[in-house]
């Protein structure tokens, strides 16, 4: 289904039904622009409560931790301030495809040592 002004075009509605001939059928909305214009306008009535979407990604950070042995591939270990840590470890807060809803927050515990 294509909606939008450019898809008024029947030049560019012939391009994308020779493109994907055979594969897909190609259905143009009526009043293309009036589509998109009624979806923006049901979006911004709908409660956000409702609103969800799935993470493309994957989504987290870097971080070092303590090393266990029992978790962690030995060449992974470094000595940080004469202590084995675990470095290279990715701490995941989302993941793809994962759904997340409007305003939802992430977050995980962790600690910050800063020395001089």
């Amino acid at each position: 289904m294509l909606a939008g002004g450019l898809l008024e075009s029947p030049y560019i509605q012939e391009c994308i039904r020779k493109e994907f001939e055979g594969e897909l059928q190609v259905i143009c909305a009526d009043e293309g622009r009036l589509s998109v214009v009624k979806g923006a306008v049901i979006l911004g009535c709908t409660p956000r409560g409702n609103i969800t979407r799935k993470a493309p990604y994957t989504y987290g950070f870097y971080q070092i931790r303590p090393f266990d042995l029992t978790k962690h591939d030995q060449s992974l270990c470094i000595i940080h301030n004469n202590v084995k840590q675990c470095d290279k470890l990715f701490c995941k807060l989302i993941e793809k495809g994962q759904t997340m809803h409007h305003n939802e927050s992430f977050a995980v515990e962790g600690e910050i040592t800063i020395r001089d």
